[in-house]
């Protein structure tokens, strides 16, 4: 098993100021934006379950 270093971004660089538009700018072109994913489609279910589609 191989263990990877998660990168986190520093603390100290957002309190209590908040990010500085460089940086900002940066996070947002490496992490994308600050939203979450629809939800998937339900999928039908199996056949002969008896369960109605």
């Amino acid at each position: 098993m191989t263990s990877r270093a998660i990168e986190t971004p520093s603390v100290a660089s957002s309190a209590p100021t908040g990010l500085t538009r460089a940086e900002a700018e940066r996070r947002l072109a490496r992490y994308g934006r600050n939203e979450v994913a629809p939800p998937r489609p339900t999928p039908p279910p199996p056949p002969g379950t008896g369960a109605a589609a």
